[in-house]
């Protein structure tokens, strides 16, 4: 019963019942970075875009249902700023991709959410996608469904969905660096699957795992959150400098979805990379709390003195 939407919803998608509403402006790209248009919604600007190019999403809430069955990148601006809802569409994914020519897809840098009846915000069928810098949060039936395909899940934030995290079924995804947290049912199901896991933090879902385990660094706690939807971390949180620099899919993604830099000594878990505040004294570092005078510095470039003290 819980999956029996899954192949109805991709159906659904191909024939054009989602609906879409434009909330900022869709460019797109060939795959040697040439203009090729821009577009008033996501799904357009998907149907645009050539095998290899990249689809360019500003700032904006996008109500629509994706539908992704070729090897492009789908990248959003990032910040909290970029969101993808399928709220008010009925028995349908947010976002789908489908096929073995998806394997080459990927997609970075949004809020995924509002996937209701039975929906999943990110459903993988037949195909391996790359998942990094996403928050997949407040879907109904979960956050990521894999079905006979492997995919790349990396650096996310699933949290706040209705029933699991990830749920795999005959598929063999590689789940690296995320925090999945807060979800009613498990935070990560396997049925019939063979899941790479590590460098996790699975933490107070209803049960953290089913038919699979968390790997020898994946951890189970807190990931504290700052909050009231707010989904970076605390600077006292234990997924700081938890996660994996050689992670699948964190090549070719050099900052967090906020725009940071993603690796600063060693990878942190989530889609946020924790961002320190410093101050200078006299060519030396010390806690914000000193007593004189310096300067305050969001750490970029000083990022690597974050944790020094």
């Amino acid at each position: 019963m819980k999956k029996a939407f899954v192949y109805g919803m991709v159906l659904g998608m191909v024939m054009g019942t989602g609906i879409a509403e434009a909330a900022g402006t869709i460019t797109v790209y060939n795959a040697s970075g040439g203009f090729i248009g821009s577009y008033e919604t996501i799904q357009t600007g998907v149907d645009a875009c050539p095998v290899g190019g990249t689809v360019s999403v500003a700032a904006g809430i996008y109500t629509e249902a994706v539908y992704i069955n070729k090897g492009i990148a789908l990248v959003g601006a990032g910040r909290d700023s970029t969101t993808i809802t399928a709220e008010g569409i009925d028995n349908i994914n947010t976002v789908t991709f489908i096929g073995i020519a998806t394997n080459n897809a990927s997609i970075s840098n949004f809020t995924i959410t509002g996937a209701d009846d039975c929906g999943f915000g990110i459903t993988c069928s037949n195909g391996s996608p790359t998942i990094t810098n996403n928050t997949i949060s407040g879907n109904d039936e979960g956050g990521i469904y894999c079905e006979s395909p492997s995919p790349t899940i990396t650096n996310n934030t699933i949290s706040g969905n209705s029933w699991d995290g990830i749920y795999c079924k005959s598929s063999f995804p590689t789940i690296t660096n995320n925090t999945i947290s807060g979800n009613n049912g498990y935070g990560i199901y396997c049925e019939s699957s063979f899941p790479t896991i590590d460098y996790n933090d699975v933490w107070g879902n209803g049960n953290n795992y089913c038919n699979c385990s968390a790997g020898p660094h994946g951890i189970s706690a807190n990931p504290q959150f700052i909050g009231g939807g707010d989904y970076h971390l605390q600077a006292t949180s234990p997924c700081i400098d938890k996660g994996l620099n050689t992670a699948p899919g964190i090549f070719g993604t050099s900052t967090d979805k906020d725009g940071n830099p993603r690796i600063v000594c060693i990878v942190d878990m989530g889609a946020y990379e924790y961002q320190g505040i410093i101050r200078i004294y006299h060519d030396a570092i010390a806690p914000l709390n000193k007593e004189g005078h310096g300067y305050i510095l969001s750490v970029n470039f000083f990022q690597s003195l974050k944790r020094l003290w």
